[in-house]
């Protein structure tokens, strides 16, 4: 089993370390790693998407998503535990300018009336951050 909660976790295998040695390599800033452009048509595919892009971390990939989706001002919701307000609540504000509105569950679990509480906790209007994503996590 390979544990891909985090690449700090991860370590490759001899297989894999050969795969990495003989892999067919380009510069993916012209379009001319296959690698990554075949992953990234194979998520378009599996995903349904316009488009995909390959990021190396689990970080980025979240920053971009909120920044991406998310409103200078507003918020996500997550679970208190979740690792983007754990790790990267300091990112989420200075890279986008948003807040995190957290619910700390018994089992780690984000519910839908767990969402809904937090939407309904505190004033909404003009002058209040909007909750505009909610972010999960598989555990």
């Amino acid at each position: 089993m390979i544990d891909l909660r985090s690449d700090t976790l991860t370590l490759p295998t001899e297989e894999m370390r050969e795969i990495i040695a003989n892999a067919t390599v380009g510069d993916d800033c012209y379009g001319e790693d296959m690698s990554v452009n075949e992953l990234e048509q194979y998520c378009k595919q599996i995903f349904g998407v316009e488009d995909a892009l390959f990021v190396p971390t689990g970080t980025m990939a979240n920053q971009l998503a909120i920044k991406t989706q998310v409103s200078e001002g507003n918020e996500v919701i997550t679970e208190t535990n979740y690792h983007i307000n754990f790790y990267e609540s300091a990112s989420v504000a200075i890279l986008s300018s948003v807040v995190l509105n957290t619910y700390r569950t018994v089992d780690g679990i984000l519910k839908v009336e767990h969402v809904e509480e937090l939407i309904h906790s505190k004033p909404r209007g003009a002058f209040y951050a909007q909750p505009q994503l909610v972010s999960i996590e598989n555990i």
